[in-house]
């Protein structure tokens, strides 16, 4: 059965933790609650992981931390025990999703530990602070945490409240059976006949195939949808067997398959979404997932975490409007390390400098005083790019130049003479051919020796140059 790691501070959430938890169980799924508070003592529910409990897994005391001269200090050295019990916990495979009940306080001690937790492994944050009004970066990361607004603040149950909170207990029960039964991939047919028959096929040490373990997925269908699986009943360990669903089976195994293909990251925006789209079946077709990263300012911080953990056989970074919002500002700013992951880990890369024009704001009436005489693109009501200057493209050149120059592994640059962007095209707004034509000598000649440069006579966004990219990408792919 899945379990669901409940975290708040109990101390003022007390009867509203214990409310969402008993939701949780009736749906059918079994909880363990950690107290993440600091001052007083839990109200109205037991922990299972006391605040004492989580000050020490943080290697200090509740009564340090209590004293620790500011509610900001206290905080971070509770922040180090709720993340170190919470990833212990995913690691061992006791619990299948998370939730916590927040204010300010309680639902920064929840992200820090939700920031770190496992892309996939099912998240959520209800809180009265989740509205737009707020940034959500301090709670979301770079990965994939549910936020749901409480509407009112979390003191007390009322209808308004219990409604919440009701539908906060259905998602993340939803999530964590889903994620539970994903676990079954696990030792694939064996751990499905455990948890889903209760029968025992086997020895978990030994070396089986499906074949020898009664399972044959090559065997024709012929009108016969159910297998006889033999092994021993768990309940009462005798010999039995248990009729399975071939299509079910079927259908998880072929989870299995699909989630071990090989990936290949990207990055986009809707100013390259074209070439993406041309080249994603193409890829595809070739063995490999392409995973597309959104270049916002998280997308690709987001896709170099991952690239750190192994997750890429290669990378595609068509879109470094990171890089130029890194250098002039506005919301799609990379951080100083863009670029780094791979540069770092030696995975093979093609660079297209896609984006590298413009910087991003919000609405025309947003765009700060001092960007508003550059020219600028209406991408749509809530967003708006501007133009970098000169000096602002040859810095964010010299930037995608120094990174490049600091890779490990296969890189091949690719770009495009017909422009870089929707808008850096003859006729467009951030036309600027001859800019464009100093910032590819940089790095035409700027490249160390190893690095391949392609120069192609095309849009970006034409076939043509997606096609000459895909044929580089192509060439230093590893066998899938």
């Amino acid at each position: 059965m899945s379990t669901v790691l409940l975290i708040g501070t109990l101390d003022t959430k007390g009867p509203e933790t214990a409310y969402l938890r008993d939701q949780v169980k009736r749906l059918n799924c079994n909880t363990l609650v950690l107290d993440s508070g600091i001052l007083g003592e839990a109200v109205g529910i037991e922990a299972d992981f006391s605040r004492a409990t989580v000050a020490e897994a943080a290697g200090t005391t509740i009564d340090a931390l209590r004293n620790a001269g500011s509610r900001g200090k206290a905080v971070e050295g509770m922040l180090a025990g709720v993340r170190k019990i919470a990833l212990e916990l995913i690691e061992q495979k006791q619990i299948h999703g998370a939730v916590a009940l927040g204010g300010a306080e309680g639902s920064v001690l929840a992200a820090a530990a939700m920031k770190e937790m496992p892309i996939g492994f099912p998240k959520l944050i209800v809180s009265p602070i989740a509205s737009g009004h707020r940034r959500f970066g301090p709670f979301v990361g770079t990965r994939d945490v549910m936020v749901m607004h409480s509407i009112v603040d979390i003191l007390g149950l009322n209808p308004i409240s219990r409604t919440v909170f009701d539908n906060a207990a259905a998602a993340i029960a939803g999530m964590a059976k889903a994620y539970y039964n994903r676990l079954i991939h696990v030792g694939e047919f064996v751990a499905y006949m455990r948890d889903h028959h209760s029968l025992l096929i086997g020895d978990p040490s030994a070396q089986y195939t499906l074949t020898t373990l009664g399972f044959d997925p090559t065997m024709p269908y012929k009108g016969v949808h159910t297998m006889s699986i033999k092994g021993r009943d768990m309940k009462t360990g005798i010999p039995g067997e248990r009729e399975v669903n071939r299509e079910e089976v079927q259908a998880m195994l072929d989870a299995v398959a699909q989630s071990q293909r090989p990936a290949i990251a990207a990055t986009m925006l809707g100013n390259t979404t074209r070439p993406l789209m041309r080249v994603r079946p193409k890829v595809e077709a070739a063995g490999y997932d392409l995973v597309i990263f959104h270049a916002n300012g998280v997308g690709g911080p987001a896709m170099e975490d991952l690239i750190r953990q192994g997750q890429f056989s290669a990378v595609l970074d068509y879109t470094l409007s990171e890089v130029a919002g890194q250098i002039a500002g506005g919301f799609h700013i990379g951080g100083a390390t863009r670029l780094d992951a791979v540069a770092q880990t030696g995975v093979p890369q093609v660079i297209v400098p896609g984006c590298l024009d413009f910087i991003v704001f919000g609405a025309r009436h947003e765009v700060p005083d001092q960007f508003r005489d550059r020219p600028q693109y209406y991408h749509n009501p809530e967003f708006t790019l501007v133009r970098l200057t000169a000096d602002e493209q040859r810095a964010a050149t010299r930037f995608l130049l120094d990174k490049l120059n600091q890779t490990t592994g296969p890189v091949r640059v690719v770009v495009p003479l017909g422009g870089g962007s929707v808008m850096d095209i003859e006729g467009g707004a951030f036309w600027q051919p001859e800019l464009n034509r100093e910032c590819w000598d940089m790095l035409k000649h700027g490249l160390k020796p190893g690095i391949a440069y392609h120069e192609i006579d095309a849009h970006i966004n034409s076939d043509a140059f997606a096609d000459a990219v895909l044929d580089e990408l192509m060439k230093v792919l590893p066998a899938p």
